[in-house]
């Protein structure tokens, strides 16, 4: 079972009136996970920091996205564990816009991981997530998305996450979410 609480936000599924379409910042969020058996309640994940922009390009503006995350959470280790890392990720690319498939995104990633658990105390990486955020009527949206890094420095690994959100405005400051995500 899992809690995630988020105090202040706006995300990239939220209903985009009253922000830039593409922009997200979350800070302060957290999650608990409880696993039965055994008996074990454990912090999954703390957000210091998260802010998206995706600034979709045209003919006139060469624009820049970009995105920083910071925080905590839980990586599987060469050894077997979960354990808990310090994680900073910073990404710049770029992103498109057209009616059809909504707005697109690539962005190149570096990730630097920092905990005792890790080969060296560190694991640092490349890689990036590529997606399409789609709002289909005026309260659902979609974001299917997909990220790959390579760590080469300290603890030596492949990460690939992937998954698909979906996000219905039920009222002003209420709105039914649902997430599939499946991480490699």
């Amino acid at each position: 079972a899992e809690v995630r609480y988020r105090p202040v936000y706006h995300e990239l599924l939220d209903n985009p009136r009253g922000y830039e379409p593409g922009s997200g910042i979350v800070f302060g969020e957290f999650t608990f996970r409880y696993y039965p058996d055994p008996e074990d309640f454990q912090l999954e994940e703390l957000t210091l920091i998260e802010i998206v922009s995706l600034a979709p390009r045209n003919r006139f503006f060469a624009q820049r996205s970009w995105q920083v995350d910071t925080g905590f959470k839980r990586r599987l280790t060469s050894k077997g564990e979960r354990s808990l890392v310090y994680d900073f990720r910073y990404g710049l690319g770029w992103t498109w816009q057209n009616r059809i498939p909504g707005m697109w995104y690539v962005v190149p990633e570096l990730d630097v991981q920092l905990g005792g658990a890790l080969d060296d105390n560190h694991s640092i990486g490349l890689g990036g997530t590529a997606g399409v955020l789609k709002r289909l009527t005026r309260r659902w949206q979609a974001h299917l998305f997909a990220t790959q890094t390579w760590y080469g420095l300290g603890e030596r690994d492949t990460i690939f996450r992937g998954g698909l959100g979906q996000n219905f405005e039920l009222a002003p400051n209420w709105s039914l979410r649902a997430d599939v995500t499946r991480s490699l």
